[in-house]
């Protein structure tokens, strides 16, 4: 579809017409609706924190089967509703064009399409989230109050907040664009503006990145996230060791990270447990 768009033609074989579009489709319905999946597993994984992981994890190969039958539904339409044409007016041009029985129905196929694909995901997502949010500023420690260990709870507790804010916002703003445009291109002389092929690749271009953008928002706002990844990049250097040389333990700060360290002390006749982290 890039080379449509850029090009005002189609070069490519005659059957691409329909996989290029059923293949997008298809990726773009499994990602989205693996999105929901992950933030309803998260969400019921707060609420019901003993009971989730057991009752969940046999209805992971359900979801999965569910994830891609929706998403294969969603696409199979493109495999029939689409075609390729020469141009009227530019002999030995080609054009990847809608069949015209199906004209009248390629309004309802794009709503469909921008409902289940943005709308719905994305009140799911943000209620899933919400769902979360209020969950943990409304949870409490167990024990006595700590000034120190609350207001790092505190703390963490807003950060996972404003995580979870980011990403969502960041799927509705970077979707948004291209779903207007879904949206409206039927019932518009949208597609006959001058530039709407580069307006078009931009829209395009800037929905398919939210995918990227995950891994980016949990290395800012997920101290674990920062720990293992620093990690990884450590251990090459670590394996570097003379020769000879003791093999010893060497914890660093980030390692030492990866464990809870406690011990007891006596002091003026108490007892006093000190937690490393």
């Amino acid at each position: 579809e890039f080379q449509a768009a850029m090009l005002q033609r189609w070069v490519l074989p005659h059957f691409m017409c329909n996989f290029c579009p059923f293949v997008k489709i298809l990726s773009i319905s499994v990602s989205v609706f693996t999105l929901c999946a992950i933030a309803l597993d998260r969400c019921m994984a707060i609420l019901y924190p003993l009971t989730c992981r057991a009752r969940f994890s046999r209805l992971h190969f359900r979801v999965i089967s569910i994830i891609w039958i929706c998403g294969l539904l969603l696409a199979s339409p493109m495999l029939y509703v689409l075609h390729v044409t020469p141009h009227e007016f530019f002999y030995g041009e080609w054009f990847c064009t809608t069949r015209k029985q199906f004209e009248p129905w390629m309004h309802y196929l794009h709503l469909t399409q921008v409902l289940f694909l943005y709308f719905l995901p994305f009140l799911v997502i943000s209620v899933a989230y919400a769902i979360m949010g209020h969950t943990l500023w409304g949870s409490t420690a167990p024990g006595n109050a700590q000034s120190e260990r609350d207001s790092n709870i505190l703390r963490n507790k807003k950060k996972v907040i404003k995580m979870l804010s980011i990403v969502v916002v960041l799927f509705g703003l970077c979707w948004l664009p291209l779903q207007i445009y879904n949206a409206i291109q039927d019932i518009t002389d949208i597609n006959e503006f001058r530039y709407i092929n580069i307006l078009w690749f931009g829209m395009d271009w800037l929905a398919m990145s939210n995918s990227c953008y995950n891994p980016f928002i949990y290395a800012i706002y997920n101290e674990k996230f920062k720990r293992e990844f620093q990690l990884r990049l450590r251990a090459p250097c670590l394996k570097k060791r003379k020769r000879g040389r003791p093999l010893k333990r060497e914890l660093s700060g980030f390692e030492s990270s990866r464990f809870d360290w406690k011990r007891s002390t006596m002091e003026n006749g108490k007892t006093s447990v000190i937690t490393l982290h």
